[in-house]
């Protein structure tokens, strides 16, 4: 069985397609966000993650509207689809991948190649010849897969 993890924005957006077994990355991108409505579509994973938007009480501007305003958008899309929806906070994959709230992108990055990369752990991605775990990730894709994980492991999964 596979999830599709989203890591919204305002008009592209990063997604990857997770084995459930073996948290392998099986398609990934970071694509505009009407891309990502039809990967769900063509798809129709069983469970749909997406990083749900907090502001901690501070203002918001026009990106995080028109962020939250896709969230909507992947949400119905994937219930039309009859996949569950699931929303993960950027502090709940803190915890989970690092142990702590007080994390950054580059320590969570840090933390998933140390537990998935095989033989490149300075940067997890290998070589054209030799690719490893993350191999062809960039930008958002990272985020995308932290939050995938990050439902894959939570205690309500495990």
């Amino acid at each position: 069985m596979n999830i599709l993890a989203i890591d919204p924005g305002t008009t592209h957006s990063g997604w990857c397609l997770i084995d459930t077994e073996t948290f392998k990355p099986l398609e990934f991108g970071k694509d505009n966000n009407a891309f990502v409505l039809k990967k769900i579509y063509d798809h129709k994973p069983c469970d749909v993650v997406i990083e749900r938007l907090v502001s901690y009480g501070q203002r918001i501007g026009n990106e995080v509207l028109m962020t939250c305003e896709w969230v909507g958008r992947f949400t119905m899309y994937a219930l039309d689809c009859e996949s569950h929806v699931h929303f993960i906070r950027r502090i709940e994959e803190k915890r989970q991948i690092c142990g702590t709230p007080t994390a950054n992108d580059s320590m969570i990055r840090n933390a998933l190649i140390a537990e998935f990369a095989k033989h490149d752990m300075k940067n997890g991605k290998g070589t054209k010849d030799s690719p490893d775990w993350f191999y062809g990730f960039k930008a958002d894709v990272w985020q995308a897969y932290a939050i995938g994980v990050t439902w894959l492991k939570g205690d309500e999964n495990g």
